[in-house]
């Protein structure tokens, strides 16, 4: 009989340390189901978060594109073609005519530019024709007059001011000291000069870069080309140059 007592106080304590367990193992899966429903909550923020920050993102990039679409509209009033100026070129480093003399602004013109961008005295004819000429004295102080002296050639076609702008690229070899610019109003002046400006810092750090259109500047990267764009007091990044299209590297023969 004491035996059987034995045995069954033994069989209650292993149901009590059974019990125990069980209240335990409970705990556990209680513990467990709170972490997953924390990570659940945890994973729910984290894509709301990321969905969050790609809505900011899409904003702030359709932000940027509407200020540059505002800031080229503005530009582009400035811009707007002036067909009294685009037919005309500004030539400036050159004699003034002589007072006393019968020495004409065409003449000087003849003289001194001409000569310089054409290969041929017939060539020289032949251009002197596209265009008049007048001349112009800024109203600037300066200890010789005829320091400030402008000429203002008038072209009549519209091809022919294309022809002869790319025939004065080879003044900066040749003459250096004579200036020949499209005939532009101060609101482009103040662009171009900006573009100037921006090219001569990135020149100072080895940077090439060249304007284009008198309104933008191509800077030449390891990446490819990157477009600026100027509006005389501020110079933005561009995705790219309306209507541009870059010159064809042409490839190289070897001689036979």
């Amino acid at each position: 009989m004491d035996k059987i007592l034995e045995r069954l106080e033994s069989m209650d304590k292993k149901l009590d340390k059974i019990e125990t367990m069980e209240k335990k193992l409970d705990k556990i899966d209680e513990i467990f189901k709170t972490q997953n429903y924390m990570n659940g909550l945890v994973r729910t923020q984290q894509t709301t978060i990321t969905t969050l920050e790609s809505m900011v993102k899409t904003q702030t990039e359709e932000i940027c594109t509407l200020k540059t679409a505002m800031f080229q509209i503005k530009n582009d009033q400035k811009f707007v073609t002036n067909s009294d100026r685009s037919l005309c070129m500004i030539v400036k480093g050159l004699s003034a005519p002589s007072r006393n003399s019968q020495t004409s602004a065409k003449t000087i013109i003849k003289t001194e530019l001409l000569p310089k961008i054409c290969d041929s005295s017939e060539e020289e004819s032949e251009v002197a024709k596209w265009f008049d000429t007048e001349t112009i004295v800024p109203k600037l102080p300066a200890t010789n007059p005829n320091k400030n002296l402008i000429y203002k050639l008038k072209f009549k076609q519209r091809q022919d001011i294309l022809k002869f702008r790319s025939k004065c690229q080879s003044l900066r070899i040749k003459a250096p000291t004579i200036r020949v610019t499209d005939d532009l109003s101060k609101p482009k002046r103040e662009v171009m000069n900006s573009l100037l400006k921006k090219r001569k810092e990135l020149k100072e750090k080895s940077v090439i870069g060249h304007l284009y259109a008198n309104r933008y500047l191509i800077v030449k990267t390891n990446n490819g080309d990157e477009f600026h764009e100027s509006n005389g007091t501020e110079i933005i990044k561009i995705n790219a140059i309306p209507n541009f299209k870059p010159k064809a590297i042409q490839p190289r023969t070897s001689n036979p």
